[in-house]
């Protein structure tokens, strides 16, 4: 009997010392992505003439003004691998201002499968070359939206260009 009770404890020494603990997996670190481009805005009316003489309006647009805010949101839930149903994941914000030539570039948070980017527009006024009937031209102060949009194709590595055309 002392023999059974032995090798039991044996038996369940080399069991319990044997036994690893289960570390959990680290997530692995979103890359990055670049999201670049040029922004228009239709400042100038007079210059949407084909040479046949037909008005179409963006036809060359102008650059959008300088200084104007892009905000970008990524919900934090899209870079995770395996989000968890339920689980409350925030929204990343990251800002860009216009520079003299209408440009923007943002670096994003990506990882390896393709992901989709919200980009909002702040509002801008400016003034606005217009073509009358009597063939001048005139200036008037008009306010130019775009408000919201989305981006995808966002993938690590991976730098992206996207222009936008403002509306009046």
């Amino acid at each position: 009997m002392k023999r059974i009770i032995l090798s039991f404890v044996a038996i369940s020494a080399i069991a319990l010392v044997s036994c690893k603990k289960v570390e959990p997996a680290t997530p692995a670190e979103p890359g990055s992505a670049t999201l670049t481009g040029t922004v228009y805005a239709d400042k100038d009316l007079s210059n949407d003439t084909t040479d046949a003489g037909v008005y179409i309006p963006g036809l060359d647009s102008e650059l959008a003004t300088s200084g104007t805010k892009l905000t970008f949101v990524v919900n934090s839930g899209d870079l995770d691998r395996s989000p968890e149903p339920g689980f409350d994941y925030q929204d990343l914000i990251f800002t860009a201002t216009l520079n003299g030539s209408g440009e923007y570039t943002v670096s994003l948070p990506a990882i390896s499968t393709a992901l989709n980017v919200d980009v909002y527009f702040d509002d801008f006024k400016a003034d606005q070359r217009q073509y009358t009937f009597d063939g001048t031209f005139e200036s008037e102060n008009k306010s130019f939206f775009l408000g919201s949009t989305t981006v995808g194709g966002i993938v690590d590595g991976v730098t992206k260009i996207q222009d936008f055309t403002y509306n009046y």
